[in-house]
């Protein structure tokens, strides 16, 4: 037992305390100064990570407004085009409704004009024709010019009256196919209203 501590107090004198005591310094200040190096580099890096966040949500938000006016531009545009067909429809009854008032204005003037005293005296003096006779007249009657008048055409149901280059046409609406008019009824189909509106013929 005494020779160990003979054997301590031996290994206590070769002990440097103060060399041990400078070291444990050095090391508790390195560690310090480690802990700012990390404090500061998390600050920084907080920051970054702040920063980018901040762009990120500017982006989001820029590309949202995007999105919005590119959807309203989308809604003007589609007002825009209905606009456009409504003032065509618009613009094609105002023409229908004025071939009607000219053909009913054309129309009560014939039938108030007079007539005159011979066309009655010769009505009063001519004898019924036999039924041979008036077959050989309607026989006779020269056939109407293949001319079409708007203001003689009655509506049919299915189909708009268009003109295009001075020439009239019957739209179907289902298929938007064009037709010729003979006897004011639709006849061969020439063509097609195309996804622009204009008539394409074959």
């Amino acid at each position: 037992m005494e020779q160990q501590i003979k054997d301590f107090n031996k290994l206590i004198q070769t002990i440097d305390f103060l060399k041990l005591y400078t070291d444990y310094m050095l090391l508790l200040n390195e560690v310090e100064r480690k802990d700012v190096i990390i404090h500061e580099l998390k600050k920084k890096y907080n920051q970054d990570i702040e920063e980018l966040e901040n762009k990120i949500s500017l982006q989001n938000n820029m590309i949202k407004e995007k999105s919005d006016d590119v959807t309203n531009l989308t809604k003007v545009s589609i007002v825009q085009s209905l606009n456009k067909q409504i003032s065509e429809k618009d613009n094609m009854i105002k023409i229908l409704e004025s071939q009607l008032e000219k053909f009913k204005n054309k129309k009560e003037v014939e039938e108030t004009k007079p007539k005159k005293e011979a066309d009655v005296e010769l009505i009063k003096e001519t004898k019924p024709k036999k039924e041979a006779d008036v077959e050989l007249v309607q026989q006779a009657k020269p056939k109407k010019d293949d001319i079409f008048d708007p203001e003689e055409f009655d509506e049919i149901n299915g189909y708009e009256l268009l003109m295009y280059k001075k020439k009239y046409y019957l739209r179907d609406l289902e298929t938007n196919e064009l037709y010729n008019i003979n006897d004011n009824k639709p006849n061969i189909v020439v063509g097609y209203i195309g996804t622009n509106g204009k008539p394409k013929f074959n």
